[in-house]
């Protein structure tokens, strides 16, 4: 059923428990004792028939618009996430207010309370975010061969921001220790999920303590450059972090 039919039948129960309140009202205006008691029963009868009919429309309005509620209300959410995102990388977790995020999401900020508790739980949300997308990419590439690692180094503005977001993650749980037991396992799964890749260079399925040690230098080596990257140029930095995962993988770049 369409919005529309939906409006059309929820119309039509409305004016049918109209009908029926206007004879029952009529009725009363006659005189109790005037009414017989088949009148009344077929009143009675009337009046149940146009509730029951005005409660099934509203459910049935309810259905037809609950969906387009929910979508709504996603796009809202994920246009407020996509916002809080961006700002937090470039202006850090302090440097953005819960009014920049809201402005620059297009909404109130009362809307973006009515989605998230407070600019806490917001960023909260974006690390898990961050975090599964790491797992997804990680995931994906972890049997990918030697090209693998030095493919996680990649000198653009969506690597950098990414980049910038996963270090303000780590610096907010420096300053945040109720933040540490959350976000010290994304830390874990992600370093684990590098450790696999460089593991799966050599056929081994398992990694190693030294995959590990190796994991955490690319992921260092890979943030380090991002960073230097950006304020230096890419010339020098860009040919010294391929260098030094060159070094840490023991692999040739492809």
């Amino acid at each position: 059923m369409t919005s529309s039919e939906s409006d059309d039948s929820l119309d039509a129960a409305t004016r049918a428990l109209g009908d029926a309140l206007g004879q029952f009202t009529r009725a009363l205006g006659a005189g109790a004792q005037g009414v017989s008691s088949e009148v009344s029963s077929q009143l009675s009868s009337s009046l149940r028939k146009a509730s029951q009919s005005l409660v099934d429309a509203s459910e049935t309005v309810e259905r037809t618009t609950q969906p387009r509620r929910n979508s709504r209300a996603e796009r809202t959410r994920e246009e407020i996430l996509r916002a809080a995102r961006h700002l937090f990388a470039t202006r850090g977790y302090e440097g953005a207010s819960v009014g920049d995020i809201a402005q620059e999401a297009g909404f109130t900020k009362g809307a973006l309370y009515a989605n998230f508790d407070s600019k806490e739980t917001l960023f909260l949300e974006i690390a898990r975010g961050l975090a599964r997308e790491d797992s997804e990419w990680l995931e994906a590439h972890s049997a990918s061969g030697p090209q693998a690692a030095t493919g996680i180094l990649s000198f653009d503005e969506e690597s950098l921001e990414r980049t910038l977001l996963g270090l303000e993650v780590w610096t907010y749980a420096v300053r945040h220790p109720e933040a540490r037991a959350e976000l010290g396992p994304q830390w874990r799964d992600t370093l684990h999920r590098v450790a696999t890749m460089v593991a799966a260079h050599r056929g081994d399925a398992t990694p190693s303590q030294e995959d590990l040690d190796i994991a955490f230098g690319l992921t260092a080596v890979h943030a380090m450059a991002q960073i230097f990257t950006e304020i230096l140029g890419p010339q020098e930095i860009t040919a010294t972090a391929h260098r030094l995962t060159v070094l840490l993988t023991g692999t040739p770049e492809a």
